[in-house]
C-alpha cells in the first residue's frame, strides 16, 4: 500500500512535464545479528520467506513503473546460521565444501538441524555462542535497545564525549 501511494504521489508530481517515475523497491529477509538488539528474535523460515515475496509479488504485479527485488531467502538463511551458530557450525562449512557449495546437500549431511540456530528464538539472558566476545556493552543495554525498538522510539546517535548509555565509550 505504501508503495503504490508513493507511486501515486510521484505521478501527480509528474502530470504535465512528461515523466514517468520509477520506483524500485528492495526488500531484504529479517536476519538476526549477534550484538544488536535484536540477536535473540527467530528468523522465518526459507519457505515462509519465499511466500511473503510471493504476496509482495502479486500485490504490485501489474503496477507500472514499480520493480521489487528480493534477496535471495537460501542466502539469509545461510546468513543467520553463519550468524548465530556455534562450534557445530564449522562441520556444515566443511560440508558445504564437500558438496560444492550445495546448501540443500550440506543441510541434509550435518549431524544437527540448521534450524536448531536459525528459526528458534533464544532466551535473552540465556548464554549465548558469542557470549565470550566483550564489546564492552552494559548488562542489559541491548535488551533495553529492543524494548525502545518495540515501543517505536529511537535511540539518539551516540555523543562519546558526553554519552554513557551503552556502556562502551571510556569515561
Amino acid at each position: 500500500d505504501l508503495v503504490k501511494k508513493i507511486k501515486d504521489r510521484l505521478m501527480r508530481g509528474a502530470r504535465g512535464r512528461g515523466l514517468i517515475p520509477q520506483i524500485t523497491v528492495s526488500v531484504s529477509s529479517f536476519v538476526p545479528k549477534p550484538f544488536t538488539p535484536f540477536q535473540a528474535e527467530s528468523m522465518a523460515e526459507v519457505k515462509e520467506l519465499k511466500a511473503r515475496a510471493g504476496h509482495l509479488q502479486s500485490r504490485l504485479k501489474g503496477t507500472k513503473g514499480i520493480r521489487v527485488h528480493f534477496d535471495v531467502p537460501k542466502w539469509a538463511f545461510l546468513q543467520a546460521l553463519l550468524s548465530r551458530g556455534d562450534r557445530r557450525v564449522a562441520s556444515f562449512i566443511e560440508m558445504l565444501e564437500r558438496t560444492g557449495g550445495n546448501l540443500a546437500q550440506a543441510v541434509k549431511q550435518v549431524p544437527f538441524n540448521p534450524d536448531f540456530f536459525v528459526t528458534r528464538s533464544l532466551e535473552e539472558d540465556r548464554l549465548l555462542p558469542w557470549s565470550f566476545i566483550d564489546h564492552g556493552f552494559e548488562p542489559g543495554y541491548l535488551a533495553q535497545e529492543r524494548a525502545r525498538a518495540e515501543q517505536g522510539l529511537s535511540t539518539p546517535p551516540c555523543r562519546p564525549e558526553t554519552c554513557r548509555s551503552c556502556g562502551v565509550c571510556p569515561l
